[in-house]
């Protein structure tokens, strides 16, 4: 018999698997588009929106690799949902090989392209911080699920 409860992780899980997939389809056209323009222009408005709510400079000087960290930290976390997690550690690995990988087709493949070490760091940062958002996420929804349980 299927419960309510088994009904509903299946459909959070397709839920999550399709966003995963979408975002993943997103990320790839961004990051792997023959010229640099959908990046740069992201970057670019990020910038402005930094200048016009008044972020530190720091923060500011900064948007290229916090938005590098930030575009790799939703895939654990869909991830997590959409599948059995993995340890953060795995997530890092992944986010590491994947951006080298990245970076090497952008140097070798997309001639106008600019491959850099800084991106495969921000890249990996981001893969670490999703794997730790998706544990924290993923230990609480289990807490919850263990006190609600007779």
């Amino acid at each position: 018999m299927v419960t309510a409860e088994v009904v509903e992780r299946r459909r959070v899980r397709g839920v999550a698997g399709a966003l995963l997939l979408v975002y993943l389809l997103v990320v790839a056209w961004v990051l792997l588009t023959p010229n640099g323009d959908v990046p740069s222009s992201g970057v670019a408005w990020l910038t402005r929106l930094a200048v016009r709510l008044h972020l530190p400079a720091a923060i500011v000087m900064r948007t290229e690799v916090l938005a590098n960290v930030a575009i790799v930290v939703p895939v654990p976390v869909l991830a997590a949902y959409a599948w059995r997690p993995w340890p953060v550690l795995t997530w890092t690995g992944a986010a590491f090989c994947l951006s080298l990988a990245v970076e090497l087709v952008q140097r070798f493949l997309l001639g106008e392209r600019v491959a850099s070490a800084t991106d495969v760091v921000a890249n990996t940062a981001g893969g670490l911080a999703g794997g730790a958002v998706s544990a924290v996420v993923l230990r609480v929804r289990r807490s919850r699920r263990d006190v609600r349980a007779p």
